[in-house]
């Protein structure tokens, strides 16, 4: 069997996941702009003060979302990395299936046919820091997962600080 065809499952799970990471991304990305630019352009206080509610809401959820999404997607990339040193892993999707249901900050075990065994995965979070500051070695991740919603978050209290003081 060809390398290709060897490990074509898990190029296809990391590609859904990847892609759906990115779907999610944009759809929030959207929404929140658009519920932060309806409450810069209104007038009153209190449509103000709901549309902020709601975004904060779809903030946390955009955090939630994502950074779980990310982990799947990083468990996928070591998938294909153990793959590619000869670690065969029995039934690809079970196994990414029974990661996506195991504890986020727990380690997860990996069972492989071939005499190597098993391995673990911890998932890399990047806030807090267990490790210090090794998640800058990811700047697109640092910008998506922190800086874009705080950034976010910031403009809603500001939109909220500036309806308040012009009351």
């Amino acid at each position: 069997m060809s390398y290709q065809s060897d490990s074509s499952p898990l190029y296809s799970i990391w590609t859904v996941q990847d892609s759906l990471l990115q779907y999610y991304r944009t759809m929030f990305l959207t929404a929140e702009s658009l519920l932060l630019g309806l409450a810069a352009n209104t007038k009153q206080f209190w449509p103000t003060l709901v549309l902020i509610v709601l975004a904060a809401i779809l903030l946390a959820v955009w955090i939630s979302v994502t950074t779980s999404r990310a982990r799947n997607v990083q468990f996928a990339q070591q998938m294909i990395r153990w793959h590619e040193i000869g670690r065969v892993i029995d039934r690809p999707f079970a196994v990414f299936k029974d990661f996506q249901e195991a504890p986020n900050d727990e380690p997860y075990q990996v069972n492989f046919l071939d005499a190597g065994g098993s391995d673990t995965f911890a998932h890399e979070r990047l806030w807090p820091p267990k490790q210090g500051w090794k998640f800058l070695r990811w700047p697109a991740r640092l910008h998506m997962e922190i800086v874009l919603p705080t950034t976010y978050g910031l403009c809603g209290i500001a939109i909220l600080a500036i309806s308040l003081l012009s009351r």
